[in-house]
């Protein structure tokens, strides 16, 4: 990301973002491979529909904690307290 970000020019910024993305993607192989050989075969479907369902909720989590961020900071003066106790009730 580096690289990318402190090319010298845009086409070099994309080969090294591109590299970065195909870097950042090399984990979901490996950890789909371990979890299968965890469980056993009957249990392979769930397991995955499992880690899946995992992956959905915490990728929806930031957006709904910057939805109930927006409607808690917009009634109260921003002190932090609303964002301390929404992210230290929503993230523990």
């Amino acid at each position: 990301w580096w690289l990318a970000v402190h090319s010298s020019s845009f086409e070099s910024a994309m080969f090294w973002l591109g590299v970065e993305y195909l870097v950042a993607e090399c984990w979901f192989g490996p950890v789909v491979a371990v979890l299968q050989s965890s469980v056993g075969p009957t249990l392979g479907g769930t397991a995955q529909g499992m880690f899946t369902l995992t992956g959905a909720i915490g990728n929806f989590a930031p957006s709904a904690l910057g939805v109930l961020y927006g409607s808690a900071a917009a009634g109260a003066v921003e002190d932090g307290s609303a964002l301390s106790g929404l992210l230290g009730v929503g993230v523990c």
